[in-house]
C-alpha cells in the first residue's frame, strides 16, 4: 500500500521536519520513510544513508553504533550515531517510520540534549504525525462518501426524468433497470 506519500506530501514533511529539528539540537537528523515504496519521504538536519536508514526503520528500536556513516568499526574514537525509529500507525497498519538520531563527534551532547532527552519529543512528534495521517485518512472518506451520495442523488434524477415521460408500469420498470446498468 503506497498511501503515506499520498496522505503526508514531502513539501509539508520537509517543512514540518525541519521546524521540529531545532528541539533536538546540533548534530540531530528526523527522516520519515514510506514502508511500501522505501522511499524518503521527508527529512530535516543530516541522516545517514539511505540503506542504513531502512536497516534502522525496520528495527522499530534504539540502534546504538559507530558503523553507520563509515561502514566500518575504524570510525573515530569520540564518533556516536544513535537512531530511534518509531512506526507510523494508522488503525492496524504500519504506513512508515519516523527515524530520529544524533550523529558526529558531539552525537546527543550538543544543549544537554541527548537520545534520552529527545525520546519523549520524537515520540510525540510520531504521534502528531499519526493524527495528521487520521485526520487526511477522514477526509478522503468523507469526500469518497459524498461522491458515493452524488452518484445516488444523480442516478435518482435521472431516473426521474425517464420516468416523467410515461407511467406505464412496464417503461417504469425498463427505465430503472437501463439506470442500473
Amino acid at each position: 500500500m503506497k498511501l503515506l506519500p499520498k496522505l503526508l506530501k514531502r513539501s509539508f514533511l520537509t517543512r514540518y521536519l525541519q521546524e521540529a529539528l531545532p528541539v533536538l539540537g546540533d548534530g540531530a537528523y528526523l527522516v520519515v520513510l514510506c514502508q511500501a515504496s522505501r522511499t524518503v519521504l521527508g527529512q530535516a538536519g543530516s541522516p545517514p544513508t539511505e540503506d542504513v536508514l531502512f536497516n534502522v526503520g525496520n528495527a522499530d528500536a534504539v540502534c546504538d553504533c559507530r558503523q553507520h556513516d563509515t561502514g566500518s568499526e575504524s570510525a573515530p574514537p569520540d564518533y556516536h550515531c544513535t537512531c530511534l525509529s518509531l512506526p507510523l500507525h494508522y488503525e492496524l497498519d504500519v504506513l512508515g517510520h519516523l527515524v530520529a538520531g544524533y550523529r558526529g563527534s558531539s552525537a546527543g551532547s550538543a544543549s544537554g540534549k541527548g537520545p534520552d532527552t529527545g525520546k519523549a519529543f520524537v515520540q510525540h512528534l510520531a504521534q502528531s504525525l499519526e493524527a495528521i495521517i487520521a485526520r487526511e485518512m477522514t477526509i478522503r472518506s468523507m469526500a469518497q462518501e459524498t461522491l458515493d451520495l452524488y452518484r445516488e442523488v444523480a442516478l435518482v434524477q435521472s431516473s426521474v426524468v425517464n420516468l416523467n415521460h410515461s407511467m406505464k408500469v412496464r417503461d417504469v420498470v425498463n427505465s430503472l433497470l437501463d439506470q442500473c446498468k
